[in-house]
């Protein structure tokens, strides 16, 4: 009898088995499905496009006269940041501009913020002005020729 019974019960057992075995497969195959899409939702709702909303403003240099006060128009401005070499290299233009007619200059920030931190990361000339060097600011005065 004892012989009959796990004779009988063998095919089942491991049929059993079998199943539980690809039962077990199919669930961690589901869960590690699961774990992807979310990772992969995470990651594209993490790279979103920059709206209009998003960017980051210029950084608005004004140059005006040191006697006067008064915006100076049309002042060439140029930022300088160290060589690729590194300072004792020489230094190299980031950014050229002008001042409009309210003596302002706008200047992408990443520009502004990879300029030199000495005290000639600013140029700033225009006729009739000495032309001048300055550290790191958003406002700046010149002198005339001659004053």
């Amino acid at each position: 009898m004892q012989n009959s019974i796990s004779i009988g019960t063998l095919p089942q057992v491991s049929l059993i088995k079998s199943f539980g075995l690809h039962f077990e497969q199919t669930k961690i195959l589901k869960i590690n499905m699961k774990k992807i899409c979310l990772f992969i939702l995470i990651f594209f709702a993490a790279c979103k496009k920059q709206g209009d909303r998003d960017t980051i403003p210029a950084v608005n240099i004004q140059v005006t006269d040191a006697t006067t006060g008064q915006p100076v128009s049309g002042a060439a401005i140029s930022l300088r940041r160290c060589a690729n070499a590194g300072c004792a290299w020489g230094s190299v233009e980031e950014f050229g501009g002008t001042t409009d007619n309210n003596g302002i200059c706008q200047v992408p920030p990443d520009n502004y913020n990879n300029a030199s931190n000495g005290d000639d990361a600013i140029f700033v000339g225009k006729r009739n002005y000495q032309t001048q060097s300055f550290a790191k600011s958003t406002t700046l005065s010149i002198k005339r020729m001659g004053a």
